[in-house]
């Protein structure tokens, strides 16, 4: 299967009925926005540790869903952004700010491309660990299987524990701010 980064459109591009909609009626925004990150913080639970990374490597169809997600969750965050800019502009409210500050970090710093790129670099890594599982139980430390994949397991739990606290974090300040 053909992955596409987005399906989604891009900032200077035309916006859907959809998504006037939605940033018409902040509500409705908000109230998808939690529906996107509670399914998200079910995935990144599982991915968080070397069994659901696994499962995250060698299932194609359960690696699109999390990128859908993930795609989904940047879409909604490109629609708060424009919504709270706007908001910005005629007030001064520090939560306002910190808001965006949170959803431009999470937009350039924890973007698909960003997460596809670690998460390539982990599955390599649990590629390699299984193929050679015979040579590199026997070894002691961190070189050891259970080493490495501690290691593995705990640089792909990081990254994702960063991309669910910053949703957690918009999530929980757009509903004060959208409220006023």
């Amino acid at each position: 299967m053909v992955y596409i980064t987005s399906i989604f459109p891009v900032w200077g591009q035309r916006m859907s009925k959809e998504d006037r909609r939605l940033l018409a009626d902040g509500h409705a925004l908000v109230e998808e926005y939690d529906r996107v990150v509670k399914e998200w913080d079910i995935m990144a639970e599982e991915i968080s540790d070397y069994r659901g990374l696994s499962f995250y490597c060698t299932n194609a169809e359960y690696r699109e869903n999390v990128m859908y997600i993930l795609d989904t969750i940047h879409h909604l965050d490109s629609l708060l952004y424009k919504a709270l800019e706007k908001k910005a502009r005629i007030s001064s409210n520090r939560e306002l700010r910190t808001t965006i500050k949170e959803i431009d970090r999470l937009e350039n710093k924890y973007k698909p491309q960003n997460f596809i790129r670690k998460l390539n670099d982990d599955c390599r890594e649990r590629r390699y660990l299984e193929k050679n599982y015979k040579k590199l139980r026997n070894d002691l430390g961190m070189e050891s299987y259970d080493g490495r994949a501690l290691i593995v397991e705990n640089d792909a739990a990081t990254y994702v524990y960063h991309i669910k606290r910053l949703t957690d974090l918009v999530d929980k300040h757009i509903h004060h701010i959208l409220d006023e």
